[in-house]
Parts: C-alpha cells; sequence; structure tokens
C-alpha cells in the first residue's frame, strides 16, 4: 500500500514536462485539493475472487495526503513532506523522509508542479493520450522507463474527465497482479480528514 501511495503522491510531478493535455493537468491539480472516497479491487492470478477494499482520501495542496482504508479492516496513512506515518488501532509507525530515496526531491517537485514549473522529472514514463470527445473523458497510459519503478508497476492507466477517476496499476511481475482504483469526489467536504492541529501555519 505505501508503494501505491508513493506512486500516486508522484504522478502530478512527473507528467507536465512533454506538454500533457491540459484537461489532465487540470484535473490532477484538482485532485491535489480534493477529498474522496475510492473503492480499491486488487485481481491476483491465483485468486478466483478479486481483493476489494474501501476508504477516503483526503489530499492537501500544502501538506500531502491522508489515505484512510474503511473496510476490510481500519487504517490510516498520513503523507507529508516530512515522513509518511501508519497507523493502525493504536500502533503508530512513523517513517522520516530522510530515509527515503528520493522523497524529498519528490515532495519538492510536487510543489513546483502546483505553482506552474513545467521541467520536473523528466524522462520518467513514456505516455499515450485518448479523448472521447462525445464523452468528454479522457485515459492516460504511462509506460514507466526508470528500473527502480518498474520494479513495483510497468503500466499505469489513469481515467477521468473534469476529475481523476481511476487509476489502474498493472505489475510488471504477473504473480502481483493488477489494482484497479476508483475515486468519487467529495465536493462537499475538503481537507475531512485532517486533524486542526495539522494545518499549515
Amino acid at each position: 500500500m505505501k508503494s501505491l501511495l508513493f506512486i500516486l503522491f508522484l504522478l502530478p510531478t512527473v507528467l507536465i514536462a512533454k506538454a500533457v493535455p491540459e484537461r489532465f493537468v487540470a484535473a490532477l491539480q484538482r485532485a491535489l485539493d480534493a477529498d474522496a472516497t475510492w473503492v480499491m479491487t486488487k485481481t491476483l492470478p491465483d485468486l478466483k475472487q478479486p481483493i476489494l477494499s474501501t476508504g477516503q482520501v483526503s489530499c492537501w495542496k500544502e501538506k500531502g495526503m491522508v489515505w484512510k482504508t474503511v473496510t476490510p479492516f481500519e487504517e490510516e496513512i498520513r503523507v507529508t513532506k516530512a515522513s509518511i506515518t501508519l497507523i493502525v488501532d493504536d500502533e503508530i509507525e512513523t517513517k522520516p523522509c530522510d530515509e527515503m530515496p528520493y522523497y524529498t526531491d519528490i515532495c519538492e517537485a510536487t510543489d513546483a508542479f502546483l505553482q506552474g514549473e513545467t521541467d520536473a522529472f523528466e524522462d520518467l514514463f513514456d505516455w499515450t493520450w485518448q479523448e472521447d470527445a462525445t464523452s468528454g473523458t479522457w485515459t492516460m497510459t504511462l509506460d514507466v522507463n526508470r528500473r527502480q519503478l518498474r520494479r513495483l508497476f510497468k503500466t499505469i492507466s489513469l481515467t477521468g474527465g473534469e476529475t481523476l477517476e481511476s487509476v489502474t496499476f498493472i505489475s510488471g511481475d504477473k504473480k502481483m497482479g493488477t489494482t484497479l482504483l476508483r475515486f468519487t469526489e467529495t465536493k462537499d467536504t475538503r481537507h475531512a480528514l485532517w486533524r486542526f492541529e495539522d494545518e499549515p501555519k
């Protein structure tokens, strides 16, 4: 799960450098400061039925992301510029960013992306773009170039319209299967999972 969240946090910073379509950029920028519910479907070749989980996510562009799993168990992961914190029941595990290679650079690139810079994280992906003029939806397919990232995912496919609606991760290792995330933005809330003390000063 932490690897998947790491990739989600990375995505907005790596795509803008190669003249990515404006509709895609706008949807990602919106997703970086929004709340949503999610449904995750994990399909493994050795299992007859997919593994389902549900939860909420709350992104705050000044802070990071809170990812909360509701079913089949409760878990919370807080991704900030300083660390990743895992909370399960009363157990809290925090890993500082200086123990994670490239994490600080990714956070800084995210800030640059939000400020409109267009040259961060070149050459991480080859991408193709498809747009359905009738439905107003789009699909962005990313083929991972860097060997370090290919250990996690070979291909990432994103779909949406005004908002980011789904992300599909396909592993280069068939045993790891496919992960599909579907998002539904909750328009009546923002930063709902963040505590008062988390507010940026």
